[in-house]
């Protein structure tokens, strides 16, 4: 299991590399709530994780109250950092992170 995780992380970043990197003077509005889906990793039963949003910059209040920093690094990823250290892909209205959990706005 734990290999199934590297290599989706390992994808994600590659994937993310080879992207063009699209002009941001806009960004895409990604604030709001989100609940978690297992993906295939689990998530608690209706956790939830808010993300604010200024410009590229991104602040994401996960359920114990903690907050991530992070940023839209393309037109389709997100980067966030501590404690949750993931990448995401914007596919279909929802999140894929690189955890292997899929986040649907509310």
């Amino acid at each position: 299991m734990r290999r199934n995780a590297l290599f989706i992380a390992a994808s994600f970043v590659l994937i993310g590399a080879l992207l063009p990197a699209p002009s941001l003077a806009q960004p895409a509005d990604f604030s709001g709530t989100y609940l978690c889906e297992p993906q295939p990793l689990p998530c608690r039963l209706g956790e939830t994780y808010t993300i604010a949003q200024t410009g590229t910059d991104l602040v994401v209040t996960i359920p114990d109250g903690d907050t991530a920093n992070g940023e839209i690094s393309g037109e389709t990823v997100l980067t966030v950092g501590a404690p949750l250290n993931m990448l995401g892909l914007v596919r279909n209205g929802a999140i894929e992170w690189s955890n292997g959990t899929k986040w649907t706005r509310q």
